[in-house]
């Protein structure tokens, strides 16, 4: 890895932190580009420690929780609604969870002052949106005409976090860590874009050129190379 591109991803790290001191409105837009830049800032500075060969697998989960992470923040600053359901499907994953814990026994809640059950108060507040229908990660990929992103670089990268990559290819070719951090820069650089651009100016990136940033022309070393990366992982 040079030391140019060491230096950028510092650079986009920086950026990051910066966002999270622009001005954020109650609304669901911009809390939603203030956690994902957040998220990316977090993901980044833990990636960007996992780009040597040992490391591939780890650096491999992370840029797939990065890369649906983008995903989101794009769809769900075309609209209100967009990022509403975000917010709305994040809240009912919650509250189900926690309801199956208390439920199977595994979590109980005490009143601190007699000891008495707070489960069923808990139970009760736990309230969960059934009329929300979410957007599965695929169907808002289409929307930005990112399918071929998706299937490419996602799909791929999914095999390795559910550990399925190993069993169908034992010894894929190892991509190389400045192909590693090309990868996590892209990332980075896309959320930086469409968070700041929303913040700053009320503006989303059009669907075009967030296309552009992450499926370029082959030979481009300055995106997430999706056709290079996924293939250096998984071809046979």
């Amino acid at each position: 890895m040079t030391e140019q591109i060491a230096t950028s991803i510092g650079t986009e790290l920086d950026l990051l932190r910066a966002i999270q001191d622009m001005p954020c409105e109650d609304g669901p837009r911009d809390r939603l580009a203030h956690d994902s830049a957040k998220y990316a800032l977090d993901i980044g500075l833990s990636s960007s420690l996992l780009l040597g060969e040992k490391h591939t697998v780890a650096f491999q989960i992370l840029l797939r929780s990065l890369s649906e992470s983008m995903i989101k923040l794009g769809w769900g600053l075309q609209s209100d609604e967009n990022a509403t359901s975000l917010e709305v499907s994040a809240h009912n994953d919650f509250r189900r969870n926690l309801i199956s814990l208390v439920n199977g026994g595994a979590l109980s809640f005490q009143n601190p002052n007699d000891g008495s059950s707070l489960n069923d108060t808990i139970l009760a507040l736990a309230v969960i949106d059934k009329e929300h229908k979410p957007t599965n990660i695929r169907d808002m990929a289409k929307a930005l005409g990112l399918e071929r992103f998706y299937q490419i670089l996602y799909k791929n990268l999914s095999m390795q976090t559910h550990g399925n990559a190993n069993i169908v290819v034992p010894s894929p070719p190892k991509s190389t860590s400045t192909e590693r951090a090309h990868a996590l820069l892209g990332g980075l650089q896309t959320v930086k874009i469409l968070s700041a651009k929303w913040l700053a100016l009320r503006e989303l990136v059009e669907p075009s050129h967030l296309q552009s940033m992450l499926l370029p022309a082959s030979g481009s070393n300055k995106s997430f190379e999706a056709d290079g990366y996924a293939a250096a992982q998984f071809q046979r």
